[in-house]
């Protein structure tokens, strides 16, 4: 069997956790606990890390893939980064899962999280930083992640972007 640069290989009984501990750096840490999701194929492992310094709560993010006909074996994706300044904001995640969006009925990947402004009193909030899969990469869609702000719960930003045009 042969490995790419940006495949990551299991062991037989790893469970997401496993396999996510494992992409972590000496400076990192999971910002999530690892999740299994149906995009873009059944079985994937959303990955969410940070820096462990505890200034910057900011997240980077890989979807890993599994392989077809390769038993463990997947295909990491880097998701886009975010876009907040390091530091500026105190960032925790909620939930990750797939949702579909409008009346194309496509799948996007959600990552919603509550905020805190650092150095301000009573800045919080609630926001979602939203993926689309186009076959061979995610992007970020910064319009639907704008119709779901404020948005606390997966139900109800799974009911918006149903709802999106």
């Amino acid at each position: 069997m042969e490995c790419r640069a940006d495949d990551v290989p299991c062991q037989a009984g790893d469970k997401p956790q496993d396999i996510a501990k494992r992409l972590l750096t000496p400076n990192t840490e999971l910002a999530h606990p690892a999740v299994e999701v149906s995009l873009p194929a059944e079985h994937s492992i959303v990955v969410l890390r940070r820096p462990r310094d505890d200034v910057n709560t900011n997240f980077e993010g890989f979807v890993l893939v599994p392989h077809q006909n390769q038993l463990c074996l997947y295909e990491k994706f880097a998701l886009p980064k975010m876009i907040e300044p390091p530091g500026r904001f105190d960032i925790r995640i909620e939930a990750v899962f797939a949702a579909t969006t409008g009346a194309q009925n496509r799948r996007d990947l959600v990552v919603l999280y509550a905020y805190h402004r650092n150095g301000a009193e009573g800045d919080d909030g609630y926001a979602s930083y939203i993926y689309a899969w186009n076959r061979t990469a995610f992007k970020s869609q910064p319009s639907l992640s704008d119709q779901v702000a404020g948005l606390k719960t997966a139900a109800a930003v799974r009911a918006k972007l149903r709802a999106a045009q």
